[in-house]
């Protein structure tokens, strides 16, 4: 049975914001790994999708967020009912509503506070695009401060009804990562595996030299564990361009000539912006999952040597049953011990 047993229980991800703020937006890249998105309509109603995720069943529900549309969810309490993490999406360059999306999480929270459930509540600060995030790192503007102000009153308002803000994410469809990143966090918070996988990738990339990233993705191409190499004192963005890029050239390989060579070897080898990127499939509980490495340094025949041991060690960490009585980290350190 391993760590796909039958009948897991559903958790439920629920998504608000005002309309055009960019929700569908954002789940429709997380779900199609492509920025299809960016001239859809306003959601209508109630949009709900199913995902799987380690064999765990994930519904989400894209709440419309059209005034008629909000003033129906907060009259009929259903809508909120069983949430086990909620996102809470809000348009950046929207600042003058900034009052009315203020307004419509509050009453969001104070329904969660009436059906006495506390789900994780997580805010994206969406729509943090090109000249906007200019903007926002000109000192001579205020956008910054403007910001940290929105903050401080979704904080407030939290604390008011005995609740926490898990964390706030800057987000945009222009720049995938920050969508994948903060979802990934969102899934983990209610599928508690991802975090001894991502643990346990931390610990075997660590002892790596002149690794800039490694990324670990199920047969969907959900990530599953990430670790990004980024020094303080140096830009991120190269890295999370290449992290960008290394997942549209994974997707587009289910449907070209390098997917099967893929399917066949196990091993293919992409160049993104001059940097060799290494990519292995492997098996684990009888599932296909991908990992990718790319290194600053050693010649690709060493990268593939690295690959390998990097996905055997991860197969075998996969392939053990779920022990939904056992604390993860515990068990992640039991594996270790036992190896």
């Amino acid at each position: 049975m391993g760590m796909f047993p039958p009948g897991v229980e559903k958790r439920k991800i629920l998504v608000t914001g005002l309309d055009n703020a960019g929700k569908t937006s954002i789940l429709d890249l997380i779900q199609n790994k492509m920025v299809k998105s960016l001239e859809m309509q306003p959601t209508i109603g109630l949009m709900r999708r199913e995902a799987e995720i380690l064999g765990h069943e994930l519904a989400i529900y894209d709440l419309g967020g059209q005034g008629q549309y909000r003033k129906l969810y907060i009259a009929q309490p259903k809508y909120f009912e069983h949430t086990n993490a909620y996102i809470f999406v809000v348009d950046l360059q929207d600042a003058e509503r900034y009052g009315t999306a203020v307004e419509y999480f509050e009453e969001c929270i104070e329904l969660f506070n009436e059906l006495n459930i506390h789900p994780k509540i997580y805010v994206f600060l969406h729509k943090f695009d090109h000249a906007y995030r200019a903007d926002f790192n000109d000192p001579k503007k205020q956008i910054r401060d403007s910001i940290d102000s929105l903050k401080k009153r979704f904080v407030s308002i939290a604390r008011r009804f005995k609740f926490s803000i898990e964390d706030f994410y800057k987000t945009s469809v222009f720049d995938p990562w920050s969508c994948y990143a903060a979802t990934y966090d969102v899934w983990s918070s209610v599928i508690t595996r991802l975090g001894s996988i991502q643990e346990y990738l931390d610990r075997l990339v660590d002892g790596l030299p002149d690794v800039l990233l490694s990324l670990l993705l199920d047969e969907k191409f959900n990530i599953i564990g990430k670790k990004l190499v980024i020094d303080e004192k140096s830009n991120a963005d190269p890295i999370i361009d290449l992290a960008n890029n290394a997942i549209k050239a994974l997707v587009r390989f289910k449907t070209t000539r390098i997917g099967i060579k893929l399917g066949e070897a196990n091993f293919v080898t992409v160049e993104i912006a001059n940097q060799a990127v290494l990519i292995k499939i492997f098996d684990a509980d009888g599932h296909p999952f991908y990992l990718v490495l790319a290194k600053k340094t050693g010649d690709e025949q060493e990268a593939r040597k690295v690959l390998g041991h990097l996905a055997d060690s991860m197969s075998v960490f996969l392939s053990i049953p779920e022990n939904k009585n056992v604390d993860e980290s515990s068990r992640l350190n039991q594996f270790e011990n036992e190896k």
